[in-house]
């Protein structure tokens, strides 16, 4: 019964969530980066290209999320959008990996192991499992991400899998975690750190568990070595920026970098729950590695700066992983002590579970009052297409197509930077009618844009003309 209402609860979840986020995708216009990476990175460069020179103009060339984004734009005139407007289709990378990530945790969480557990240990893993899956795609960033073109949610979502991945050892699940390796070391070049990370973790894990150095190097090579010559490789690709440098001052990362504790705090808890018997140190890879990869955060900055990057804390998104590691392995953990696990060891992994979700939870949110009020106003309210109050663009649209969207001038495009893929997309959406000889006239009004009136052409010099092209 306990079984069956976590399945209940997770699916509502999952579902309510993939609602939200698409209406939220949808309604948030697609900003600079987005634009520039589907004119540039996406459009201008083939297959090939990405692979084998990287994404052009990107801070990361790392091509994966461009190539997976490359794939749902040359499929998009047969699958007609999938009835979506282009700003949430064009999103579907970074909602379903974060979407598929957050399912990964939820599952592996309520196996555990793989033994069966107990009726006691059984209803605490179905609750870890769904505040493992709750306490990743929850987190700001991630559902900021999520709803955006752009690699942070894929790199993410990957790293996660890699890291609980390791939770197993069988030679099939060497496979998975050596699959998502790879792929994580395609999706940022910032996955160096994070298979450092991941391969000295392995390694101390070992130790401590009194393995031979030599057989512990083994592993480590075989699973780490092609990842690391992937990541390294785009590595090399990296461009020379050159920011002011006050966008990359020690005063704006250490503060961020010090609120931040309860990544190491939860992190440090669960390894020592792994490491408290010899049958469950294995399971400490994951959090000792978040650990390791917290306290590489001041060096990580220092290469940023060097590079002449600005820093943001998206480049720190991966330590929203920290609370779902903390609930995975705390599920492992009591699955292996099974009957033999006390009320009170269970008592303690659950207060400790609880205190680090909610400490997490308060500081993620600290400051985020503001983001959160924004994002709630563009959930509700559509964005990035022109306003339609005087009904004509509706009218036009009940006989026929626009020929083209024509600006009164150039602050009136740069108030709606998106029309290019509205005139891309009502072609789509409006398939049956015909395309017809009129243009709109679009003007800046307030901080977004407004329809004004039909035309039969633009004047030129005085208007800056989008052209929607027929789909088929």
């Amino acid at each position: 019964m306990l079984r069956g209402s976590t399945w209940i609860i997770f699916a509502a979840l999952t579902v309510g969530y993939i609602a939200v986020e698409l209406r939220y995708a949808a309604n948030r216009p697609m900003w600079l980066d987005e634009r520039y990476a589907l004119s540039t990175s996406i459009r201008g460069q083939g297959f090939v290209q990405l692979l084998l020179d990287g994404a052009s103009g990107q801070g990361s060339p790392s091509p994966l999320d461009f190539v997976l984004v490359k794939v749902l734009d040359g499929a998009r005139t047969g699958v007609r959008y999938l009835g979506l407007p282009p700003h949430a289709y064009f999103r579907l990378v970074g909602l379903l990996s974060t979407v598929g990530a957050g399912i990964f945790a939820f599952l592996l969480t309520l196996r555990g192991p793989g033994d069966s557990p107990t009726s006691e240990t059984g209803v605490t893993m179905g609750l870890f499992a769904i505040l493992a899956f709750a306490s990743f795609v929850l987190q700001p960033l991630v559902v900021h991400y999520a709803a955006e073109m752009r690699p942070y949610a894929l790199w993410t979502a990957l790293w996660l899998v890699s890291a609980l991945s390791l939770l197993r050892t069988s030679r099939r699940w060497r496979t998975v975690s050596l699959i998502a390796l790879v792929l994580l070391s395609m999706a940022a070049t910032a996955s160096v750190f994070q298979l450092a990370a991941l391969a000295t973790g392995t390694l101390s894990v070992g130790l401590v568990g009194k393995r031979r150095l030599v057989d512990i190097s083994k592993d480590v090579i075989g699973l780490f070595s092609l990842p690391f010559a992937i990541s390294l490789f785009y590595c090399l690709k990296a461009h020379r920026w050159d920011y002011p440098a006050d966008m990359c001052a020690w005063a704006r990362f250490l503060p961020f970098w010090a609120s931040r504790w309860w990544v190491a705090a939860a992190s440090v808890i669960a390894a020592l729950l792994c490491l408290r018997r010899q049958e469950t140190r294995g399971y400490a890879v994951p959090p000792l590695s978040l650990v390791i990869l917290y306290l590489m955060g001041p060096g990580i900055f220092l290469l940023t700066k060097r590079s002449g990057m600005f820093f943001a804390e998206k480049q720190y998104i991966y330590y929203a992983s920290a609370l779902p590691i903390l609930f995975a392995t705390s599920s492992f953990v009591l699955s292996a002590y099974g009957s033999a696990a006390t009320r009170r060891t269970r008592g303690i992994v659950a207060a400790s579970a609880a205190a680090l979700c909610i400490l997490g939870a308060a500081y993620s949110a600290r400051g985020k009052v503001s983001v959160a009020a924004h994002a709630w106003k563009e959930w509700k309210e559509a964005a990035g297409v022109p306003s339609d109050s005087s009904g004509i663009l509706s009218g036009l649209l009940a006989r026929e197509l626009p020929r083209a969207f024509c600006f009164t001038n150039r602050a009136s495009m740069e108030a709606i930077e998106n029309v290019s893929l509205v005139a891309e997309w009502m072609p789509v959406r409006y398939a049956s009618l015909p395309i017809g000889g009129k243009t709109v006239l679009v003007e800046a009004r307030g901080d977004g844009a407004e329809v004004v009136g039909l035309g039969d052409s633009c004047e030129p010099n005085a208007a800056i003309p989008v052209v929607g092209n027929r789909r088929r």
